[in-house]
């Protein structure tokens, strides 16, 4: 008895030696972290849109290389974009010019004299004077024309509570979250407006870079970063802390109720300082880069013995250049085959040597700029396919980035049946020598949701050990993380880093650590042939993507775009100009600088204009939606194929003869009044319509059920002097058709009281007349001065005696419509009255009803209803959020504002949730200006009040 239950015992022993054995394997980590500030924007054009790469290095870039500086113990893997890198050497080679770092300033003039409007638009506001910024300038800061999506108010509410003084400058017709803008606009000083940039880029600076001198591992001497190795110089450093005071509300350990106040005046010297210390952050990264490649490079440490050797640890890896669909741009059918038959895919492109130059002008700037080929590649949206494998093989041992997706689709299961086992393991595809390492991708929104928790260090330290289930000898568990996506508005980077990484030690520190932190490259390296020959096998690597493949084929307008570039790319093909060498980048042309300037040939630069339109995000944005405007999609249309005609210009200026594709829009316009008063300085009047002249301000409307008018798109708006008109047409012969006398055209302009002229437009100039007409085969474009729209001068017996004439007013009502005649068949639009081109300001007032429910406080909605229209019977709803006419938020006074014409009897009454007969009972009013407020009234009644 007792020797069966000593050998029980034994076996229980042994049982849970065994288990105890199995479980404390560690947890093999690729951390990858992923760098890349340019998806989304069209980094082939003149300079970057928006100023999305300086804010990413100065809030997550520049925290991660301090980090990964200060933890040399940690293996990662770092993977820069392709064209981030390229902006970031771009930044960096043009402020290294005209920075002194011995005195912390740059030559902000000569830097704009030579590179203005070639880095991005916020950077050259910064540098200059606030007194000599243009109009586009100050729209783009203040959104003046309300329709800029990125300004200097485009922050979070939290960012504005974090600093007060940044909140008291917010415009009075803004609203952040629940703060509401209490600064009018006509009252910003020169002093305001430099606040605001200063603000502005502060908000995106992590936070630590106010309350931390940082002692950088780079060197300056004769104010110029220099390699010690040559000279020793002086250690830069970063130091911001004289600018604020923080008052941490007694809870040091949370940020999100800190506040902080100016410690001094700001000044235009400090925004440029600005400027210089984001350099020094950038040349922070680009060393990180540089030192996890072991390559020597112009900016090094130290090597002074006395002072500690940090070395970074880390493999850096990179993507395709252009942020390309490589596996789309090789081989559709293989879209056909992810899809299914049923789906409706546009012409098929076959670009297997733009894709396979892609690969090789990344791996040529990474090798020119870092020091060595990348490790790896982390392809734009992990989308790869079995064809797309071959590519990266000729750069020899290199690791790709893979999605979940394809793992699933190569075992044939459904990602939610994948093992940590499978997913943590290195596979090769069958035929290809490329390692495939796959992208965990719940443990990372695992990760991400549980920092939205109050106590987040707590639920990090629960995620560390939630690894655990990936432990295994074989295994790598990679992890792909974008910081920009990963943190929310109350988290900075260096605060979250630091967290993370205190973590990493406490769980790989010991003899029983359960995370080993590896560089894919490390393992590979040391893998003996005896076992990378046992690496798993897939049969082949489907086409797949972190992302459904339909977001960028899934509908017409994406199809069409396809279909475009795989013609235009069929035609630059036929003409046998070679593409650009890899080592060839084409450098911006500015207007006043030669092609030879510009650092290509024309037949280069066409090529590259190929490459600017095969960017993913073109494709991934056609067929959204857009809930204010569609004017931003029509833009981003209007680049796409401007990059495309651009290849047919170059082809021109190069002397190849090449047949023009007209490419109409991809996103039909949408309807929409003038925005502003046209800029006739912008317009050429010279039947080459461009819609550069006239997007921005112009209205637009497209005759489409006038199937016999000529004209598809029609452009219109009015300056101080005239009115301008502008269309498209249908066909390449508008002007020859235009010519024929058994048409005819016309534009017809209604104003003051029925008042209607018509104005034949025919190529022949009329006599007499001083209307400007201008047209081509394709386009026309008119200007009708208001000279041409004169009526009797009713002001006065002799006036009218002597024949005087007066002139249209711009201010008063304007109307307009096409007239189309074709023998006795007579088309019309629109088929009755105008267009509105002009309210009229002159004889009419703008009135704002205003209705007092101080006596009804919960009241939630109110309407005004007019009953004898000029306006059509209508319910319009009154606001009370300091809004569209409302004075002010909340004061139980609801608003809205309306222009009626003066001298009219209206009638109208209200409605609110309770029932009132008196606010329900119908009142009449005539429609004049208010006492000493010409132009203007006020119309005010009281909930159970009859005012009038």
């Amino acid at each position: 008895m007792v020797r069966t239950i000593a050998l029980l015992l034994t076996g229980l022993l042994l049982t849970c030696s065994s288990v105890a054995q199995q479980t404390s394997q560690p947890v093999r980590l690729n951390l990858t972290w992923y760098l890349d500030a340019t998806a989304d924007m069209d980094i082939a054009a003149g300079e970057l849109p928006q100023a999305t790469v300086r804010h990413l290095t100065t809030s997550t870039f520049f925290p991660l290389a301090w980090q990964l500086y200060q933890s040399p113990d940690v293996s990662t893997t770092l993977c820069i974009s392709s064209e981030t890198l390229k902006a970031l050497v771009d930044y960096v080679a043009r402020l290294r010019e005209f920075i002194d770092l011995n005195n912390n300033t740059i030559d902000a003039d000569s830097y704009l004299k030579k590179y203005g409007g070639e880095t991005d638009p916020w950077l050259d506001i910064l540098l200059k004077p606030s007194t000599a910024l243009s109009a586009k300038e100050l729209d783009m800061m203040l959104n003046i024309s309300k329709k800029q999506k990125h300004h200097a108010f485009s922050v979070s509410e939290s960012v504005l509570k974090r600093f007060p003084e940044y909140a008291q400058l917010l415009p009075s017709d803004m609203q952040v979250g629940q703060i509401i803008g209490t600064q009018n606009r006509a009252l910003y000083t020169v002093r305001d407006r430099i606040r605001i940039k200063f603000f502005y880029t502060i908000a995106h600076f992590d936070l630590s870079l106010l309350t931390t001198k940082y002692v950088l591992p780079l060197y300056a001497a004769n104010g110029r970063l220099i390699d010690p190795r040559t000279g020793r110089g002086q250690a830069l450093t970063l130091e911001l802390t004289d600018y604020f005071t923080c008052d941490n509300n007694n809870t040091p350990d949370n940020l999100t109720d800190d506040r902080y106040e100016l410690a001094r005046p700001i000044g235009e010297d400090d925004c440029q300082r600005l400027v210089v210390e984001t350099y020094k952050m950038m040349e922070m990264v680009l060393f990180m880069l540089r030192q996890g490649t072991k390559a020597p490079a112009g900016i090094t440490q130290s090597k002074n013995s006395k002072e500690k050797q940090k070395t970074y640890n880390i493999d850096v890896a990179t993507t395709p250049a252009f942020n390309a669909l490589l596996p789309l741009l090789i081989d559709f059918s293989a879209a056909q085959d992810a899809l299914g038959e049923a789906a409706d895919l546009p012409l098929k492109l076959h670009a297997q040597a733009d894709a396979k130059a892609h690969v090789m002008r990344a791996a040529y700037r990474f090798k020119s700029w870092i020091g060595e080929l990348p490790k790896g590649f982390v392809p734009h949206a992990l989308m790869v396919s079995q064809a797309s494998l071959g590519l990266y093989e000729e750069l020899g041992k290199v690791w790709l980035l893979c999605p979940k997706e394809a793992l699933a689709k190569a075992l044939k299961k459904d990602k939610s049946q994948i093992q940590p086992a499978e997913i943590a393991s290195p596979y090769q595809a069958k035929g290809s020598k490329v390692w495939l390492l796959f992208d965990e991708t719940d443990a990372v929104e695992s990760l991400k949701s549980r920092l939205q928790a109050k106590n987040w260090q707590e639920e990090m330290r629960t995620w560390f050990e939630s690894l655990s289930m990936y432990a295994g000898s074989q295994n790598l568990l990679t992890l792909c993380i974008d910081l920009s996506m990963l943190l929310h508005h109350n988290l900075q980077a260096s605060q979250f880093l630091s967290t993370f990484f205190n973590a990493i030690n406490v769980q790989s520190k010991g003899k029983k650590s359960s995370i080993i932190t590896l560089r894919p490259s490390a393992l590979f390296e040391a893998q003996p042939k005896s076992k990378q020959s046992q690496i798993k096998q897939l049969n082949a690597l489907p086409l797949s993507a972190n992302m459904s493949l339909e977001t960028w084929i899934d509908n017409k307008e994406k199809q069409l775009a396809w279909t475009y570039l795989a013609l235009v790319r069929a035609d630059l093909e036929k003409t046998n100009v070679a593409p650009p060498p890899t080592d060839v980048e084409c450098k911006p042309l500015k207007a006043s600088k030669a092609q030879a300037e510009s650092g290509c040939t024309a037949e280069q630069r066409a090529w590259f204009e190929l490459y600017a339109a095969q960017q993913a995000f073109w494709f991934e944005r056609y067929g959204q939606k857009v809930a204010e405007s569609n004017s931003e999609l029509e833009e981003m249309d209007r680049n796409f194929r401007a990059h495309l005609e651009q290849v047919y210009e170059q082809l021109a200026r190069a002397g190849i003869a090449v047949e023009r594709r007209t490419l109409a829009p991809i996103i039909l316009p949408q309807e929409r009044r003038p925005q502003r008063m046209l800029d006739a300085n912008e317009i050429q009047c010279d039947g080459l319509l461009t819609e550069a002249e006239w997007f921005e301000s112009a209205g637009v409307f497209s005759p489409d059920h006038a199937e016999d008018l000529p004209l598809e798109k029609c452009y219109y708006g009015i300056t101080n002097d005239a009115f301008y008109f502008a269309a498209v047409a249908k066909s390449d012969n508008l002007k020859a058709l235009l010519s024929d006398t058994t048409v005819r055209l016309s534009l017809l302009l209604a104003f003051e009281e029925n008042s209607v002229l018509e104005f034949p437009l025919r190529p022949v100039k009329q006599a007499g007349s001083q209307l400007k007409l201008a047209i081509s085969e394709k386009a026309l474009e008119v200007i009708v001065p208001y000279s041409e729209l004169r009526l009797a001068n009713r002001i006065g017996f002799l006036g009218a005696i002597a024949g005087q004439k007066r002139v249209h007013d711009k201010d008063a009502y304007l109307g307009m419509a096409l007239s189309w005649q074709k023998g006795e068949k007579v088309v019309r639009f629109p088929k009755e009255n105008f267009r509105t081109v002009q309210e009229d300001i002159v004889n009419t007032v703008e009135v704002r009803f205003e209705l007092d429910l101080s006596a009804y406080p919960t009241a939630r909605r109110a309407e005004l209803e007019i009953l004898k229209p000029q306006l059509s019977a209508q319910k319009i709803l009154l606001r009370d959020d300091g809004r569209q006419g409302d004075e002010k938020r909340n004061d139980k006074i609801w608003s809205a504002r309306l222009r009626l014409r003066r001298g009219e009897l209206i009638e109208y009454r209200y409605w609110v949730e309770q029932k009132s007969e008196g606010l329900e009972r119908p009142r009449v009013w005539r429609v004049d200006d208010g006492v000493n407020t010409p132009g203007r009234a006020v119309v005010q009644d009281t909930f159970e009040k009859l005012v009038r």
